[in-house]
């Protein structure tokens, strides 16, 4: 059976983004975006359920976060 070998989607390409690419899009760490979330700042998407799913971050919300924030 052949392997297949799959590349990874460039980070400028990508539209979705897991908990660790997020937070360094955004120079921050992983547990101050965990703290953003909580509070609501920034939202996220789950895929594979509501409660389980995976926590993903679009790339239109971390933009919209970084313009909100960082707009000096």
């Amino acid at each position: 059976m052949a392997s297949l070998s799959v590349s990874p989607v460039p980070t400028s390409e990508k539209i979705l983004f897991n908990r660790h690419e997020a937070a360094h899009l955004l120079g921050i760490s992983a547990d101050l975006l965990d703290v953003l979330v909580k509070r609501g700042e920034i939202r996220i998407r789950r895929v594979g359920g509501p409660i389980r799913g995976r926590v993903l971050f679009t790339r239109g919300e971390l933009q919209r976060f970084a313009e909100v924030t960082f707009k000096g």
